[in-house]
C-alpha cells in the first residue's frame, strides 16, 4: 500500500486561496463557541485570499543574509516566515513563525523564537500532521539561532493547550488578545 506523501515548503503567493480556506476552517474549529461570533466571522474575513497572498509576497520579499543557508536552498533572513504543510498535493495546514515579539528573562527578544500561527483543516488534526510541522517548525528556529520558544494559545482553547503540553510545552506567562472588544485570556507556553 502507497502512503500519499507528507510535504512541507516555503508558502507561495499561489497558496493565497488555501491558506485563506485552511484559516477559515481551522479558525470557526477552534473558536466557535470561544470568542462570540461576530468577532470571529470578522476575524476570519479579514484574513481572506487577497490578504495572504499579500502577506506571503511581503514574507518572501524579505531582504538576503550574507549566507545563513536553509533547507530549501535559499539564503533568506527572515524575521518571520510561513510554512505550508501538504499532504498528497493538497494545502492541509500552515505555520507562521519568527523572532519573538517580546522578551521573556533571562532571554532577550531577538533570542527568543516564536509559533504565531501553526493551524490545520479539522480533517487533518489528531493525525501527527501537527506534531510534523511543529517540529519542522521548531528546527528551522534552531538554524535562525533562536533557542527558547513561545508559542500563544486563548486559554479556553483546550485543544491547542492540550497539544502544546504534549510536545513538552510548559505554561509559564498570561496575557489577554482583543477580540471584538472583548479581552479573551492567552497562555504562554514555553520549551527552553
Amino acid at each position: 500500500m502507497d502512503i500519499p506523501p507528507l510535504h512541507i515548503r516555503t508558502a507561495e503567493a499561489d497558496d493565497a486561496e488555501k491558506l485563506s480556506k485552511v484559516h477559515r476552517a481551522s479558525w470557526f474549529n477552534a473558536y466557535h463557541g470561544i470568542l462570540n461570533g461576530s468577532a470571529l466571522r470578522e476575524s476570519v474575513a479579514r484574513r481572506n485570499a487577497h490578504w495572504w497572498r499579500s502577506a506571503v509576497e511581503k514574507l518572501n520579499a524579505e531582504p538576503a543574509s550574507s549566507g545563513r543557508h536553509y533547507r530549501d536552498g535559499g539564503t533568506r533572513s527572515r524575521s518571520s516566515r510561513l510554512l505550508v504543510l501538504e499532504f498528497d498535493g493538497d494545502l492541509a495546514g500552515y505555520a507562521n513563525f519568527g523572532t519573538g515579539r517580546r522578551s521573556y528573562p533571562p532571554y532577550s527578544a531577538s533570542r527568543w523564537g516564536e509559533i504565531f500561527e501553526l493551524y490545520l483543516l479539522p480533517e487533518f488534526q489528531g493525525l501527527g500532521f501537527g506534531r510534523t510541522l511543529f517540529q519542522r517548525v521548531r528546527s528551522d528556529l534552531r538554524e535562525m539561532e533562536h533557542g527558547p520558544l513561545i508559542v500563544w494559545a486563548l486559554e479556553a482553547n483546550d485543544q491547542a493547550a492540550g497539544f502544546y503540553r504534549t510536545l513538552g510545552g510548559e505554561a509559564f506567562v498570561r496575557s489577554h488578545e482583543m477580540f471584538g472588544g472583548t479581552q479573551a485570556p492567552t497562555i504562554g507556553f514555553r520549551w527552553i
